[in-house]
């Protein structure tokens, strides 16, 4: 489930302020079980143990795992998705949210949850400085 949803990944880079707030909304989102699978499907596919994913990586985990090939080109689109910063690697925060399923992060309750984390003062609504303070966990501030 998680592989289908890592090819299925797309994001804008123009909304980086999205991916952050999706970046949060995942670490948040995930129970046990679905974190233990993202984890063993990172570290299976992270042959070096470096942290981080390389194209011949990508390549590499969707042959042994999924017995699929992918093309050059394959994994040129993957990675225009999924490799928010354009540094030619995928981390693991960036493969999380690419592995996220649909449903997991639509779920109401979760998003309550999440949010209610997010206002930390508790006002019903996510204040400048509380937005602020969720994106500097992702190296991002509102101007």
């Amino acid at each position: 489930r998680a592989m289908t949803a890592l090819e299925a990944f797309g994001i804008d880079e123009s909304l980086s302020l999205a991916y952050a707030a999706t970046a949060y909304i995942a670490a948040q989102l995930l129970n046990k079980e679905e974190t233990e699978e993202v984890d063993e499907l990172f570290r299976a596919m992270d042959i070096d143990g470096d942290g981080i994913l390389t194209k011949d990586e990508i390549k590499a985990g969707y042959k042994d795992i999924l017995g699929r090939s992918l093309s050059d080109d394959e994994v040129e689109v993957m990675f225009d998705r999924i490799d928010a910063d354009a540094n030619g690697t995928i981390c693991y925060s960036e493969f999380v949210v690419a592995t996220l399923n649909s449903d997991i992060l639509h779920s109401g309750d979760k998003l309550r949850r999440t949010f209610n984390k997010a206002d930390t003062d508790g006002s019903g609504a996510i204040s400048k400085t509380e937005l602020n303070g969720l994106l500097s966990l992702f190296e991002t501030t509102l101007d």
